[in-house]
């Protein structure tokens, strides 16, 4: 009887083992264009990035060809002044070649999908922007005292204010309410879908208006900086609801208003390129968004409700940009983006230039993150990994293990 009862649970624990982690689950990774290994520079980095791509596994490339409105694709976009295209126009006098068409061709021989990865509603620190010459400094975001962005010294929130919010200083934000700002993103992304059949997906990034830290939950109860009171979009909210939401009485309707107001501006957004590239179940082309890992946050200070892009099937699947050394911290995210994804696909974006002093945090945030029914995986970012031994050996090992497929 102890033999049968030793068996039984022998069987018990290899059934509970095999599903740990589920399925194995696929791999991928971004590729910066103007990261430190400026990949898109020449045709022997594309080489190395796609071997050392194949060599782990990877799946599908998210290579960024649009960043501070400069482009490294054929985009007919320069010919109007809307682009600047001496990324492409340097790599295809040099190397006689197309750099996105290079990519997808070394990528598809290899068996790995491309998707174009796009900077939508931030410029960098491109103040030379052919866009803001062509459209006027009334494009970049307005906060609610009335400043524009470019009126903050070296990107830091002037005043008092200054020494208790920041933005990031990373760079300048363009107002996602601005119809040209739309429309000219929107035909960026025509460009790519058109000229690159062979291309696999659309991926967005900076989809959302920026915001500061510590940050606020919604209008009401803002006591720092908040973007989006250009003139356009108080023009607009006005002619709806007859008020300015740069006075308006802070009650809890019309602060709501005025919050959804800018969180519709950017799903209107979603939803018209999804249109655009096809959609959620196009055979051909696979439509995704980078969004912040936190819901709550995105929802209520950077007024990215992704949830409703999923529920609504505006996209094939998100990446919550999980990036972070907190481990504990990492799981409860990844476990909050899968239960947030309304049953569509979520991949955890893991922030491994954040683990060069701890590669072995690597291992446990992606194991974590499969433990917690992810999709799919993707590294920030190619950079980051690629000449490091131990980040190669803990992917390879993860394949070993049937986590990674």
């Amino acid at each position: 009887m102890s033999v049968l009862k030793n068996i039984l649970i022998f069987l018990i624990f290899l059934f509970y083992g095999s599903l740990s982690f589920g399925k194995e689950i696929p791999l991928s990774m971004w590729v910066e264009c103007e990261g430190s290994n400026k990949t898109l520079s020449s045709i022997d980095k594309i080489e190395r990035m796609v071997e050392f791509s194949h060599s782990l596994g990877v799946e599908d490339l998210f290579v960024q060809v649009y960043r501070g409105n400069r482009v490294w694709f054929n985009s007919s976009l320069a010919e109007k002044g809307l682009v600047d295209n001496y990324p492409y126009n340097t790599f295809k006098k040099k190397e006689e070649e197309d750099p996105l068409l290079y990519v997808i061709k070394e990528a598809h021989s290899r068996g790995i999908k491309v998707h174009a990865w796009v900077n939508t509603f931030r410029i960098a620190k491109n103040l030379k922007a052919p866009l803001l010459k062509t459209f006027g400094k009334e494009i970049v975001i307005v906060d609610n005292k009335g400043r524009s962005m470019l009126d903050y010294p070296n990107l830091n929130i002037p005043g008092e204010e200054g020494k208790y919010f920041s933005t990031g200083s990373d760079g300048y934000w363009l107002n996602p309410g601005d119809s040209r700002v739309g429309d000219f993103l929107k035909d960026l992304i025509i460009d790519l879908v058109k000229k690159y059949p062979g291309i696999d997906g659309i991926h967005l990034d900076f989809v959302r208006y920026p915001y500061c830290v510590p940050y606020s939950p919604g209008s009401r109860w803002m006591k720092g900086v908040d973007f989006g009171y250009n003139r356009g979009n108080r023009s607009k909210f006005m002619g709806k609801y007859g008020l300015d939401p740069l006075n308006m009485e802070k009650d809890r309707l019309n602060c709501q208003n005025w919050d959804d107001f800018r969180r519709n501006t950017i799903s209107d957004f979603v939803r018209d390129i999804s249109k655009i590239s096809g959609g959620k179940g196009n055979s051909r082309i696979e439509f995704s968004s980078a969004v912040l890992c936190w819901p709550d946050r995105a929802y209520f200070s950077a007024f990215q409700d992704w949830r409703r892009w999923m529920e609504e099937g505006f996209l094939d699947f998100i990446i919550s940009m999980n990036y972070g050394t907190d481990d504990r911290l990492v799981t409860y995210l990844s476990r909050e983006a899968v239960s947030s994804g309304h049953n569509n696909k979520v991949y955890i974006g893991i922030g491994a230039y954040l683990l060069k002093k701890n590669p072995e945090k690597l291992y446990k945030q992606i194991t974590d993150s499969v433990a917690a029914k992810a999709d799919g995986i993707t590294i920030f970012s190619y950079d980051a990994v690629k000449d490091i031994d131990s980040f190669k050996k803990t992917i390879l090992k993860l394949r070993k293990e049937s986590i990674l497929r």
